[in-house]
């Protein structure tokens, strides 16, 4: 109330203060419009001097001679008197015709030569006033210009033709200037005209009378300003005064407002703080200072710690019970999350086993929505099997502890699958149910699978790779020999066609063992660029030669380069043209498309992202069922009468060894497709059409290690038949010192051929890195009968320059010299 009182105060003196600032400015507005009438009759009475000199030099018989005669000295005693008479600064005249025939000025004697007005406009001007008077801007400043026509004396109306015109100029310089500001008690200035010239009246910011008079040229367009400030301190004092006033009664009302508030604290405020303090922070020590008090504050005090004895009291019992609630929420939003983002099926059902409740996975799991589920029985989702026996299980338990057991289960749609089943009876609020958890194994049965066809390769992979070494060995023995035969045998006697009877069974034996070793653990393909497209037509061509059936070839021209080894692929075409003519015994149709394909993130398949080239062998045969579709890629697993049940999984083997993948569709009856990918090469926007083949025949000196006789035999048999000058070691230290010798009589060799596997000697692999050290541009050639040896696979990265895979025939050994000797003249 106190600070109401003083704020009214003080807003009444502040309007009071402002209604009296009012007054006085509009005093001195109206003081403004005096002195802008004082400052224009000054201004015509600045200005007259000059009409009145123009005006009266030109109506009189003399004036009018002298400009007929050009009489200079009557103008110098006349006109040139006349400018320090009227206080003018120029004087020009000018005949009819606007010659010009007297200037006389005080300012500068070589300038103001020509009235800064052009002449064509001197009877326009003239005819719209007879004496005009305008501003004009020269070289020396603005001027004030006074002109008239030149008439006889007789003609003071003006009214006969002009004989000549008068201009009279007055600058309006600092010194001008100057004297009209002493005259108007003012400070006088030229400003450059603009569209906001400052108004007449009194500017409160600059505390000024302010005064202005637009200065026009002949034409009537403003130029310039003239700006008049009169300063008065009148009203700066009044508002001064009134400032202190107003600042001394708010001091006062200041002091009064802390005085009384000084006693409203002390006795009001300080208790009800205290009071406050003790509400909000729950503590009653605040109050021990006006506890005792006799006063209202005192009673209210004590009630205040009473009813926090209560409060403390109920707190507690609440806390538990608030305690115990939240405990039970937690609990229960634990477990329904559980139930809900369960990835297990979860029912609740009834003692009959009627379904009362299960989450989403049940849904997806079935096929049933929540709704139909809710309407079934336990029973109606198992196969008539599975309720039989945990109907069994049921009676043999009484109901009680956990049950766990396999089932068939029924989707909507008819389809059987595996489950793992989990059940317990418990009890809520009094009333008997059960608790069913399944799990579908479908997935995880398709991964046992997985992982037993995985099993047996590698079962069969051990068991190749312990042969294949020895076998491929004594292979390369018997094809170097039947080679070596052939040289000398007649072409086309029986002994010729024996030999080539063997050769193929030869070959026929080592596709068998390269068969063998796609299983075998660890071993990689040997791989580069190839056209899978060259690889399709030429196993086409061949397999289907002389057969009843028909091909239909989709290869387009763009098909990237593959990054395969070409034998392998070559073999994974072959058997899947096989058993597509195992399928088709009368005739039939085999389509072969390809395509590039670019493979996501998002793709379903079982792939890495990135480029790949699908192939699709399509034929129109029996057919494959359901039943055995989901079995063709295991090994030693086949329906065919007399079939090995290897040709499927060596193909699954060989994709799976190119990180590629290849899939099954199938229709009894209408036929099979396979569908394979296989990683595009790096460089895989050159297209698969392969290069034509460079043969060279090449000579040199070759030196050849093996450790097995025969074949280290047939080896330097071979080349010498082929033009080489061969040398041989068993092992490598022997070959390192052959080496060094050939070196040092400067006659080193062209080629090293060398065994990977020395049992008890120094293998390929020491040896080349002692050659390497010797030499480093040392040309050596890793051979080994196990072919899908890493080093096979990766040559280059262990220093060797090429490798060839026994067993070989003198023209793959011919094109591997090739490719490393450079051709030499015999």
């Amino acid at each position: 109330m106190f600070i109401f009182i003083v704020l009214f105060l003080i807003l009444g003196f502040a309007f009071f203060t402002q209604y009296e600032k009012s007054r006085l400015e509009l005093l001195l507005n109206q003081r403004a419009k005096e002195k802008a009438i004082f400052f224009d009759s000054l201004f015509d009475i600045k200005g007259s001097s000059l009409k009145t000199f123009a005006y009266d030099y030109t109506f009189y018989d003399e004036i009018v001679s002298f400009v007929k005669t050009g009489d200079k000295k009557w103008a110098k005693e006349n006109i040139d008197t006349g400018l320090e008479t009227f206080k003018a600064n120029a004087v020009w005249i000018y005949r009819p015709d606007l010659s010009q025939i007297y200037v006389t000025n005080n300012i500068n004697p070589t300038g103001l030569k020509e009235v800064a007005i052009p002449k064509s406009l001197f009877k326009e001007i003239f005819e719209k006033d007879k004496l005009p008077v305008f501003f004009v801007e020269t070289e020396h400043g603005l001027m004030e210009i006074a002109g008239a026509t030149i008439h006889p004396a007789i003609d003071k109306e003006r009214k006969t033709k002009p004989q000549g015109y008068f201009f009279v100029g007055r600058l309006w310089n600092a010194e001008h200037l100057e004297e009209l500001s002493k005259l108007t008690e003012s400070r006088v200035e030229i400003l450059p005209y603009t569209d906001e010239v400052p108004a007449n009246g009194y500017d409160r910011d600059s505390e000024a009378i302010i005064v202005s008079k637009i200065l026009n040229r002949w034409d009537g367009v403003p130029m310039a300003v003239l700006h008049t400030k009169s300063y008065t301190p009148l009203f700066k004092e009044i508002t001064r005064s009134f400032n202190i006033s107003l600042i001394s009664l708010l001091f006062f009302s200041i002091f009064i407002l802390l005085t009384i508030s000084f006693f409203i604290y002390r006795w009001i405020i300080s208790p009800l703080n205290y009071i406050s303090a003790s509400l909000e922070s729950g503590d009653t020590s605040f109050l021990g200072v006006i506890k005792k008090d006799k006063s209202e504050f005192g009673i209210i005090s004590q009630l205040i710690e009473r009813f926090f004895l209560q409060k403390e009291k109920l707190q507690k019992e609440i806390t538990g019970h608030i305690e115990t609630e939240k405990a039970m929420l937690e609990s229960q939003a634990r477990l329904k999350a559980l139930f809900e983002l369960s990835p297990e099926a979860i029912y609740l059902a009834t003692p009959e086993g009627n379904i009362i409740d299960c989450n989403p996975a049940a849904s997806e799991i079935t096929g049933y929505s929540k709704e139909e589920l809710l309407k079934m029985a336990t029973c109606e989702l198992l196969t008539e099997e599975s309720v039989k026996q945990i109907s069994k299980a049921i009676n043999e338990r009484s109901l009680s502890g956990v049950y766990f057991a396999e089932h068939s289960c029924k989707r909507k749609g008819g389809t059987v699958f595996p489950v793992e089943m989990i059940a317990k009876l418990i009890e809520i609020d009094k009333e008997s149910f059960f608790i069913v958890i399944v799990r579908d194994m479908t997935e995880k049965r398709k991964m046992e699978k997985e992982l037993l066809r995985t099993r047996q390769l590698e079962s069969l992979g051990i068991l190749a790779g312990g042969i294949a070494h020895d076998f491929n060995n004594i292979l390369t023995g018997i094809m170097g020999n039947i080679a070596l035969a052939k040289i000398h045998a007649k072409p086309g006697d029986k002994i010729s066609k024996r030999l080539d009877i063997a050769e193929k069974a030869t070959f026929k034996a080592k596709d068998l063992t390269q068969q063998l070793l796609t299983f075998s653990k660890g071993g990689a393909p040997v791989k580069k660029a190839a056209s899978i497209r060259e690889i399709l037509t030429d196993s086409l061509t061949f397999l289907l030669s002389g057969k009843d059936v028909a091909s239909i070839f989709n290869l387009p021209e763009n098909l990237w380069m593959i990054d395969a080894d070409p034998g392998q692929i070559n073999q994974v075409v072959n058997n899947l043209v096989i058993n597509s003519l195992q399928a088709m015994q009368e005739g039939g149709q085999i389509d072969i498309s390809a395509e590039n394909a670019e493979i996501t993130k998002e793709s379903e398949l079982p792939l890495s992202p990135g480029r790949y080239v699908k192939v699709s062998v399509k034929d129109n045969g029996s057919g494959i069922s359901a039943e055995h579709l989901s079995r063709i890629f295991e090994p030693y697993y086949t329906t065919k009468p007399g079939g090995s049940g290897l040709g499927l999984a060596i193909v699954y083997s060989i994709m799976k060894s190119h990180k590629g993948y290849i899939t099954a569709e199938s229709t009894q009856g209408k036929g099979t497709s396979f569908i394979f990918y296989l990683p595009a090469t790096e460089d895989s926007d050159k297209i698969g059409i392969a290069p034509e083949k460079d043969v060279r025949y090449t000579r040199g000196k070759i030196l050849v290690m093996d450790d097995e006789d025969i074949i280290r035999e047939v080896i330097v048999a071979l080349l010498k038949h082929l033009g080489f000058e061969v040398e041989y070691a068993r092992e490598g230290g022997e070959a390192i010192d052959l080496y060094k010798k050939a070196m040092n009589f400067a006659k080193p060799f062209d080629a090293v051929i060398i065994d990977l596997t020395i049992p008890g000697g120094m293998g390929g692999l020491e040896t080349t890195k002692a050659l390497l050290e010797i030499d480093p541009n040392v040309k050596a050639i890793v051979t080994s009968g196990y072919s899908n040896d890493p080093v096979m696979a990766n040559f280059r990265e262990y220093g060797f320059k090429d490798a060839i895979t026994k067993p070989f025939n003198p023209e793959a050994l011919r094109n591997v010299l090739s490719n490393i000797i450079l051709p030499k003249k015999i």
